[in-house]
């Protein structure tokens, strides 16, 4: 009996995570540090068409606060069931209410709204809102196989700079189907490209950024290229910042997937 009840209990726990779609905002030093869970199977039409099922994915997130744009993220199904992602701007002190349209690969929108919580009021306000949008990138982006490809299809140039500011942080090797990595640097930003060798579509997510606002993004659940390939695939994951003036920087962490995972694919090891 009390087997069953766990049973109960732990499919309850599922279907509520499955349904649950939200955002959590909290102002710290001038700084609103944001937390998302997103409703979506991130389904892409290769996977679909294997399973027999009708893709479903996010593709585009844009967040404001009061109209003004503090985060604008292009992804695609390179991420698994549920997507989480964290990221932080710098408080325009004009609402105290964050706003966030959600459009998936049927241009279907939802609204997400969520509350600031305030600890602090001593925020000063940016020059200025969003300066580059990330919406109407060419969508060629995602079906390049090559990171240099894509580079050059986003940027228009192949030429990056080694830099020391841009940290990417994850395991170094994983034997998970999928895997989670954080992003941060201090460099004076208008867009970022993340990129994943070892895939079909190495283009993860293309950012927009937003003045004065710091480069900390956290994912979980990406996917592995192991799901698409089942072997061993040692590769890299590659960010991409172009600065104010137009300089490309650059930096990659090299990762390697293993194939063979038998249990527990889907968490930490």
């Amino acid at each position: 009996m009390l087997k069953i009840l766990s049973i109960i209990l732990i499919l309850s726990t599922s279907i509520y995570a499955l349904n649950l779609s939200k955002c959590k905002a909290k102002l710290k030093n001038g700084i609103v540090q944001v937390k998302c869970i997103f409703k979506s199977s991130m389904i892409g039409e290769v996977e679909a068409k294997k399973r027999n099922q009708v893709p479903q994915y996010i593709k585009h997130i844009v967040a404001r606060e009061n109209g003004k744009i503090v985060y604008d993220i292009n992804i695609n199904d390179g991420f698994g069931k549920h997507p989480f992602i964290k990221f932080q701007y710098k408080y325009l002190k004009s609402s105290s209410t964050l706003d966030l349209t959600v459009t998936d690969n049927t241009d279907k929108q939802t609204k997400i709204s969520t509350k600031i919580k305030h600890s602090d009021v001593n925020s000063t306000i940016p020059d200025n809102g969003i300066i580059e949008s990330s919406k109407n990138i060419d969508s060629s982006i995602w079906k390049v196989t090559k990171i240099e490809d894509a580079i050059e299809t986003l940027y228009g140039s192949r030429l990056t700079h080694k830099s020391d500011n841009i940290k990417i942080l994850s395991k170094d090797s994983t034997r998970m189907f999928i895997f989670p990595f954080s992003i941060k640097s201090n460099l004076d930003a208008q867009s970022l490209a993340i990129f994943i060798g070892g895939k079909s579509k190495v283009t993860l997510a293309v950012f927009s950024t937003v003045n004065d606002s710091p480069i900390n993004y956290y994912f979980t659940n990406v996917k592995s290229p192991v799901l698409e390939y089942n072997k061993d695939i040692t590769t890299a994951i590659t960010v991409v910042v172009k600065d104010k003036e137009g300089k490309l920087h650059r930096a990659d962490f090299p990762i390697e997937f293993i194939s063979g995972c038998q249990s527990h694919c889907y968490g930490g090891q």
